[in-house]
């Protein structure tokens, strides 16, 4: 009987011993997960605005332990320098995978803590916290600013656009209606990540005439401003016809004999017979800026409105990821096969 006894306590023993084998290799994995969370490339940087409640932030990173309250100081950014797009700003930099955190002040006893629900970041980047939103920011130059030539000061224009692209695709676009002086239009754009950027502005003088300019630039590393100075010239609006430039894709469709067919829907009336109208491409140029002749297939129509795709040889199509190409009012418009339509002003293209 007591050989019994002395088996099951040994037998006891043995289970506790593996338990405790079983949890400590548990707490190892989880060890060794939270290690790999914070190893490699991993960088967070956040900004928090000086609207905010305070300037310490509460956090906890790759789930490891809490900071205490009131949390760590962050660094405040002068705004003393105007090229500092953050100047104003509190700043803390995190070498970390995933952060979770809150804003409070001295005391710890006013928070900002996304409605409870804390902030969390689980990628690498540069972040802002500004009137309770997060938001991935992108830091390249600090702003791009742009000023004009040729242009009278104290005209009652109608409105004015502001377009910029990225690396051949919509970037921004900034519109204002009637402004009484260029003291009124916006020339600083901020917030601009590392890239090749054209820039282009209109100004609409009257019912007949416009003002436009453009330029391109590129912003890479360590840069913290632009200063551009912009050449208006004065243009006609076109107001009875449609003009497209076409810039395909596909190399085949810009060298092919045959050209390439455009088939659409004027004034909102019939569609055109399938395969549509061909059209043969040629080179063309800007009258403008710093831009290459690039061969384009051109279209002249005369209608208000247009709704039009293309195709190569009746088989192959170009519809906007079958959402079609719209132009709403009458102009010259560049049409780049998968990234943008554009107007541009007339005569600003020469054969």
């Amino acid at each position: 009987m007591k050989n019994i006894f002395i088996l099951f306590t040994l037998m006891a023993m043995l289970v506790l011993i593996t338990g405790c084998f079983e949890n400590g290799d548990k707490e190892m994995e989880k060890s060794e997960s939270l290690l790999k969370r914070s190893g490699g490339e991993s960088n967070i940087k956040i900004y928090y605005s000086r609207e905010g409640l305070g300037h310490r932030i509460h956090y906890s990173i790759d789930g490891m332990d809490w900071t205490e309250v009131p949390g760590e100081e962050m660094v405040y950014i002068s705004d003393d320098n105007p090229f500092n797009q953050y100047g104003g700003y509190y700043v803390k930099e995190f070498d970390a995978k995933m952060v979770e955190f809150v804003f409070t002040d001295e005391q710890g006893q006013n928070w900002d803590n996304n409605n409870g629900n804390n902030y969390l970041i689980d990628r690498s980047g540069t972040y802002m916290v500004e009137n309770g939103k997060l938001q991935k920011v992108y830091e390249g130059v600090a702003f791009v600013e742009y000023e004009f030539e040729n242009l009278n000061t104290n005209y009652e224009y109608v409105g004015y656009e502001v377009t910029l692209y990225k690396d051949g695709e919509l970037f921004k676009t900034i519109k204002i209606g009637t402004f009484v002086n260029t003291s009124k239009m916006c020339n600083r754009i901020t917030r601009l990540e590392n890239g090749h950027y054209e820039l282009e502005l209109k100004i609409i003088k009257d019912n007949n005439t416009m003002y436009f300019a453009s330029t391109n630039f590129d912003i890479s590393d360590y840069e913290q401003s632009k200063n551009i100075m912009l050449t208006v010239k004065e243009y006609p609006i076109v107001k009875d016809k449609i003009v497209i430039y076409y810039l395909p894709k596909e190399i085949a469709w810009k060298h092919s004999p045959e050209g390439v067919n455009i088939h659409y829907n004027a004034n909102n009336s019939n569609w055109t017979n399938l395969p549509g109208i061909n059209v043969i491409a040629k080179s063309y140029k800007y009258s403008m800026g710093d831009r290459f002749s690039e061969i384009r297939a051109k279209y002249e129509i005369n209608a208000q409105n247009l709704e039009f795709c293309f195709n190569y040889l009746g088989n192959e199509w170009d519809n906007n990821n079958t959402q079609n190409y719209i132009i709403n009012k009458p102009g010259i418009y560049e049409v780049i096969s998968g990234k943008r339509i554009r107007e541009l002003p007339q005569n600003m293209i020469e054969q």
